[in-house]
């Protein structure tokens, strides 16, 4: 009966040294993919053990100023949540990364600075960012302040799109009536701590309660005999 016979002596380089006793044919039986990839799949197990990696979030923020970091890359902002959760091998974060650039139409850009973008080219990489987490929430802080209205109705879509492409429930904190008319399908309004009126776009538009009458409609007071209030 064939049988192979393993050579144990100290091996420095090219196929591992083997002797085949009855002279049938043979082959040695290896892992799949090149020596690079088993060494790359052995290193991400190593890299487990030391850092166990991260449960997949719930919840993607974007934060309102974007909250880049100026030293790193674009690509290199987008993927520290990647690399954080530990899940995924340097190739698979490089695509996920350029996956959601191009999602938010920044295709092209990995390699820049946030200083070399505009103000609303950083808000798209901050949704970026936390697209490329695939969370089942998305939690927008005030996304559309100090946009122009043009770079904001750009946002106001991007929002839509990613409800639809990537089927998330997007929460939107926001003092933009016309982006919350344009989002949103739920609105809350917060008044002095609680919430003081919730409907749908239309009963909010449509509304009868003064507090909520004066903010929507952006008046400095209110009309009857109650006081003008101020909005935080």
């Amino acid at each position: 009966m064939s049988h192979l016979v393993r050579d144990h002596r100290p091996w420095s380089g090219g196929a591992p040294g083997m002797t085949l006793e009855s002279g049938s044919p043979c082959r040695e039986r290896g892992g799949p993919g090149s020596r690079e990839e088993r060494h790359e799949r052995m290193e991400r197990k190593r890299r487990r053990r030391r850092h166990p990696a991260l449960p997949q979030p719930e919840i993607g923020y974007v934060f309102q100023f974007a909250a880049l970091f100026d030293s790193l890359t674009i690509g290199e902002n987008v993927a520290m949540g990647l690399r954080k959760q530990n899940l995924l091998n340097g190739r698979e974060i490089e695509q996920r990364v350029e996956e959601a650039l191009t999602m938010v139409d920044l295709p092209g850009v990995a390699d820049k600075y946030p200083a070399e973008l505009s103000g609303g080219m950083r808000k798209r990489v901050g949704i970026a960012r936390a697209v490329a987490l695939r969370p089942k929430y998305m939690l927008y802080d005030e996304p559309t302040t100090g946009l122009d209205p043009v770079t904001s109705a750009v946002i106001d879509q991007l929002m839509l799109r990613m409800q639809q492409q990537l089927k998330v429930t997007g929460i939107v904190i926001t003092h933009d009536m016309r982006t919350a008319y344009t989002v949103g399908t739920r609105i809350a309004m917060l008044y002095e701590g609680k919430v003081r009126q919730v409907g749908t776009v239309n009963e909010i538009r449509h509304t009868a309660d003064p507090v909520v009458r004066q903010f929507i409609e952006g008046r400095a007071s209110m009309d009857g005999a109650e006081q003008q209030v101020e909005f935080a």
